[in-house]
């Protein structure tokens, strides 16, 4: 008994790098961390093995020492309960192997928002701040390199990221859209408070650098999306700052000219720019709208047909028509087989309807709902600068589901990391207010 107390102590000591190497990871796309394609190499599967080490160790502590866990009353009910409305879809799930699949990504996302509640405090924040940004800068430069330099990003690459992963990443390439799931840009709430608040003139050098690469390569990227998570985080950013107005209007102008930058050089190196999309859509990108509300309508059908408990995770694909299916798959067969494009509806609540239904779907809006009043509320009374910022981080990030496909890994992993830090460092806020 004696030994596990001092053992549980001492591995304790090394949540914060632990986690800190996780998100690191998280954050990157998938790779393989030696030269050889094994899934035990694999980096995302790296961070799963240590983040449910950290939480088990976790829970053995609190056990050994306090008997008692950190509470985090309304919140954990709303997480139990959406938790268990995605796991009671397993009732209607045809099929083993894309439910096992989907869960494990909500399980070990789950697992990241509580390492992240109990290791997560004001003293710590930064180092973990610093990793997000430290893996956005690689992240970036991998985004510089493979906008201008594809063929030798290609050769470099290539043997280490994911084999699913680069398919799609290849596929979209192809398309000239690139790295639209990166979210790189959801951090600006954080690079203005840097930018605002940092008393090292280095910081805020390299904060503005930060930003001006985030601008050109969302705008640069082609993706409609991105750009409406960047104009989402930006300007919630600048509301949060309104008090630092002459600072703000700097960073505007310089925002602008990196915008100006991106759209001129994109011009320049694949013949158009986001704003082209946006503002002259052609008929492919007309036809790109019409088959999303397609795959809406087909998401409230294929719930319709499971109402309580849809047809359970990962299972949208497969009660697609065959029409759609076939539409749904690539012909991209340049260097590989046709693969699956669309299994996601690409919105978080026509997905949740279809495979989890009205079950899934009132868990989710009250899991939301609570979130976004205690955020506002928050905002509103605390007048904490960096729980403020994480929380325009958060709601970026959840913007991004209403657009894309969300139930991978690495969305999740992110998602519910920054939601672990807020809900810990607003119980933290509150407990000093009391103090």
């Amino acid at each position: 008994m004696i030994f596990y107390k001092h053992f549980t102590e001492k591995i304790r000591a090394y949540h914060i790098p632990l986690l800190a190497g996780a998100i690191f990871l998280l954050r990157l796309p998938p790779m393989y961390l030696l030269p050889i394609q094994n899934s035990v190499f694999m980096s995302h599967n790296i961070v799963r093995i240590i983040v449910l080490f950290l939480l088990a160790n976790e829970i053995l502590y609190h056990f050994f020492h306090t008997k008692k866990l950190k509470t985090i009353t309304v919140t954990f009910w709303v997480i139990l309960i959406w938790f268990l409305s995605q796991t009671i879809s397993v009732i209607e799930a045809k099929y083993v192997s894309p439910f096992l699949s989907a869960y494990k990504d909500i399980v070990f996302s789950i697992i990241i928002f509580f390492v992240s509640y109990y290791t997560v405090n004001k003293k710590n924040i930064g180092i973990f701040i610093m990793t997000l940004f430290f893996s956005s800068v690689i992240h970036l430069f991998m985004q510089l390199f493979a906008y201008f330099t594809p063929n030798k990003f290609n050769l470099l690459f290539h043997q280490f990221f994911y084999d699913k992963y680069w398919q799609f990443f290849d596929y979209q390439y192809s398309r000239l859209r690139f790295f639209g799931d990166a979210l790189d840009e959801t951090l600006i709430s954080i690079v203005l408070l840097l930018i605002i608040s940092s008393k090292r003139r280095l910081i805020q050098i390299a904060a503005y650098i930060f930003l001006g690469i985030v601008t050109f390569i969302t705008f640069a990227s082609n993706w409609r999306s991105k750009t409406i998570i960047y104009i989402f985080a930006f300007l919630s950013g600048m509301t949060l700052y309104m008090k630092h107005f002459r600072k703000l209007i700097v960073i505007f102008l310089i925002t602008i000219f990196f915008i100006v930058m991106s759209n001129f050089l994109s011009r320049e190196i694949i013949g158009y720019n986001i704003v082209d999309r946006l503002l002259y859509p052609e008929n492919e990108e007309t036809a790109t709208i019409t088959a999303r509300l397609n795959y809406w309508e087909e998401a409230i059908e294929i719930g319709s047909s499971s109402p309580l408990f849809g047809v359970g995770l990962g299972h949208y694909y497969d009660y697609l028509s065959s029409k759609t299916q076939q539409l749904a798959q690539s012909s991209y067969l340049n260097r590989y087989r046709a693969f699956v494009t669309i299994d996601d509806p690409h919105n978080i609540f026509f997905s949740t309807f279809a495979t989890t239904g009205f079950t899934g779907v009132v868990s989710l809006s009250a899991l939301f709902l609570v979130f976004l009043y205690s955020d506002i509320r928050t905002i509103f009374t605390k007048k904490d600068k960096m729980i403020n910022a994480l929380i325009s981080v958060y709601w970026s990030i959840v913007l991004f589901s209403l657009f894309n496909p969300w139930l991978y890994f690495s969305y999740l992993g992110y998602l519910w990391f920054i939601r672990g830090s807020i809900e810990s460092l607003k119980q933290e806020h509150g407990q000093t207010e009391k103090d």
